[in-house]
Parts: structure tokens; C-alpha cells; sequence
């Protein structure tokens, strides 16, 4: 199975996605791995697009008590 529209498999995607947080590449994960219309839903609400995946991002952080970037910014 593909992921819809990159060529990839959905594993190819989880693996780029996986190794790109652990990075701290929050933007070159969203720009690879997530579509414009990105909806992402959880306890705390709903966001959307790649603000909403960056703002999601660093809410998890926050729960982890790790940064979302090596810098500690989101």
C-alpha cells in the first residue's frame, strides 16, 4: 500500500516521519510526511494544517518533558 499521492509505502512514510522528529526536523517532517489540509485530533482539541502540527508538536513536548527541537523551540 502506498501512502495517497507521494509514491511511498505507509511504512516508507512512518520511518522518514519517526527519524525526522528524533532529529528535531519538525519542518522537514511536516513538509514531507503531512498534507496542507493536515487535521489532527486529540484530548486538547483540534489543529489544523502545518501550524497546528507544529502547535500539536510542542504540546506533546510539553507532556514528555522534551523539547520539540534540540533548541527547545518549537
Amino acid at each position: 500500500m502506498t501512502a495517497r499521492g507521494t509514491g511511498r509505502s505507509t511504512t516508507e512514510v512512518i520511518h522518514d516521519h519517526l527519524a525526522r522528529r528524533l532529529a528535531g526536523d519538525i519542518d522537514g517532517d511536516i513538509e514531507a510526511n503531512y498534507s496542507a489540509d493536515v487535521v489532527l485530533l486529540s484530548r486538547s482539541g483540534e489543529f489544523r494544517g502545518p501550524d497546528g502540527v507544529r502547535d500539536s508538536a510542542a504540546e506533546l513536548a510539553g507532556c514528555s518533558g522534551r523539547p520539540s527541537s534540540p533548541t527547545g523551540t518549537p
